[in-house]
């Protein structure tokens, strides 16, 4: 396959802010590439401007040889505040970021799946926080090897896998460990009814704390009563790392003093009812609950957020799924989530709103164009432990258009973002700016 992919962005923001991004990728034979760069400034000079202002890039590409399917992924970033003035917010920041993944796929018995993989990740990350008149330096080194092989034999109606897995975080002067390996069998019976059972094996060390042992069951179904009704059930705890990278890259405002996390998801259930239509039109009704030590719970303070140390929730609720595909011409994709909450900390459990609920879809009315729209709808909730301050309910919607040019080989494109211009929005990495987004862009490709 030959190709060549190309994307440039500009962005209009209400708070003077101004957002170039590019994107060139080509994949030739086996081998590819991708390179993306983004450039942020700003001319806005005020303290409550907490905008993540960043430049970055990064690169990335594999290579796939005979007899094996190898791959490489190389990426570096940086995100630089230092050109800014640094009352421009109450904390600047500096992130020099690296990652280097190999993955191996040998095709050396027919009936065998087999796959192996190693990661490096790591970076360096700084924050110049004012608790004083004096801004003081803050930073942190971080470091992540992660290795897996995966084994797995199919046969008639029948499936088994095995997964093994060493993960080691470093963050400044502490440092984790988890090796996990488990097994999985999945039957289908009579192309109905599908089940999966297993189990997996954790072994893990936190920082300042003992080596833990724990062994969970997995179990899922999957059965179709009719063709066009069905049931779904899945049990699935375990251990999951939260590396500061992870945590930064969902909330890039927290703190340099958020620590790594291991959650252990001790109960996590899901189950649905639903039905499937010939029509293009799926609906189903479903039910959670989760019981996980050390999640990721966010708490504000002032301007930045943490993370809540030794936490423990209970996360139960409902919820509604349902989508729409009309000849790939039209569709809409509808969620609702009803949350219910509970930790071992006195107040409430910031950031868990207990209502949540989004839509998203597109239209294409002619050959050469297509429209988009999102709309996301976050209950009020609370932003910090023992404290009333609540967020309140707010909307976000996203507009989109998009014009193909020439022959699928050049489209125009234009979106607009958070356009209620909602306050409570703009710190997840879904806008990362305040106030409402103007894009306009040129893709190319070939």
């Amino acid at each position: 396959m030959k190709g060549f992919y190309s994307q440039l962005d500009y962005f209009f923001g209400a708070h003077t802010t101004n957002n170039v991004f590019g994107k060139a990728s080509f994949d030739i034979d086996n081998m590819a590439a991708t390179i993306k760069f983004l450039n942020r400034s700003s001319e806005e000079n005020t303290p409550d401007n907490t905008a993540p202002l960043s430049q970055e890039i990064e690169a990335t590409g594999y290579y796939d040889a005979s007899g094996a399917n190898y791959s490489l992924a190389l990426g570096f970033s940086r995100e630089d505040d230092d050109a800014l003035n640094r009352n421009l917010r109450p904390g600047s920041h500096e992130v020099n970021r690296y990652r280097a993944v190999i993955t191996i796929k040998p095709s050396i018995l027919k009936s065998w799946n087999m796959a192996g993989q190693f990661s490096m990740k790591g970076g360096t990350f700084m924050n110049y926080e004012k608790p004083t008149a004096i801004s003081t330096l803050i930073d942190k080194d971080e470091l992540i090897f992660d290795s897996g092989f995966s084994l797995s034999r199919h046969s008639t109606n029948f499936t088994a896998t095995n997964k093994t897995n060493i993960e080691y975080i470093k963050l400044g002067g502490d440092s984790g460990t988890l090796i996990s390996t488990g097994i999985t069998g999945d039957w289908l019976f009579m192309n109905v009814l599908g089940i999966g059972a297993g189990a997996d094996f954790y072994v893990f060390a936190m920082p300042a704390e003992n080596s833990k042992v724990k062994v969970y069951p997995k179990l899922n179904m999957d059965w179709a009563i009719t063709p066009d009704i069905f049931v779904k059930l899945k049990y699935k705890p375990g251990i999951i790392t939260h590396s500061f990278s992870d945590i930064y890259d969902n909330n890039g405002l927290v703190t340099i003093k958020t620590p790594m996390l291991f959650e252990n998801r001790k109960v996590d259930f899901e189950g649905e009812f639903g039905f499937r239509s010939r029509s293009g039109l799926s609906t189903s009704l479903g039910g959670f609950f989760m019981k996980a030590k050390h999640p990721p719970v966010y708490n504000r303070t002032g301007d930045f957020f943490d993370v809540v140390q030794d936490a423990e929730i209970e996360l139960s609720g409902f919820r509604l799924t349902t989508s729409y595909n009309k000849n790939d011409i039209l569709e809409v994709n509808g969620l609702i989530n009803l949350n219910k909450v509970t930790w071992n900390f006195s107040g409430h459990v910031p950031y868990i709103p207990i209502i949540e609920a989004h839509l998203d879809g597109y239209f294409i009315p002619r050959r050469f164009w297509k429209l988009r729209a999102s709309l996301q709808f976050t209950g009020e909730h609370y932003i910090e432990i023992n404290k009333d301050d609540i967020e309140d309910s707010f909307v976000t919607v996203d507009l989109g258009v998009e014009r193909e040019l020439w022959k699928q080989y050049i489209s125009l494109y234009l979106d607009l973002r958070n356009i209620t211009n909602s306050k409570g929005s703009w710190w997840t990495d879904t806008y990362q700016i305040p106030g409402i987004g103007l894009y306009i862009g040129i893709k190319a490709h070939y």
